[in-house]
């Protein structure tokens, strides 16, 4: 872990959710642009490390969050809010790996 995870709250569940949603969503629009235009390798390089970068932070950030709250005694709403936050960030991981290794396949040919 790059550094110390400042912890959150339970309070910062739905907030936290709020945000994995809208990655997905700006994933996915990011994800169609990509398919539709070639890259030069400088933008490509910039691009796959910003990805990386994200991918990072669901294992330095949001995955020790979402098992620290596991552990907690929380109401069974709550437990459900964070099994769905914890489904969604799954499918957001996959899609970010996906766009790494499609990225490539996006290069302008020379």
């Amino acid at each position: 872990m790059a550094s110390e995870v400042a912890w959150q709250q339970i309070s910062q569940l739905f907030p936290l959710g709020q945000q994995v949603e809208k990655m997905i969503r700006d994933d996915l629009a990011q994800q169609n642009l990509f398919m539709c235009y070639r890259l030069d390798d400088q933008l490509m390089a910039r691009a796959i490390g910003i990805y990386r970068a994200q991918l990072e932070n669901f294992a330095d950030f949001y995955e020790p969050q979402l098992e620290r709250w596991q552990g907690e005694d929380l109401s069974l709403g709550q437990r459900q809010h964070l099994h769905r936050v914890s489904a969604r960030l799954t499918i957001l991981k996959e899609l970010v790996e996906e766009i790494v290794t499609m990225l490539p396949e996006t290069k302008v040919l020379s």
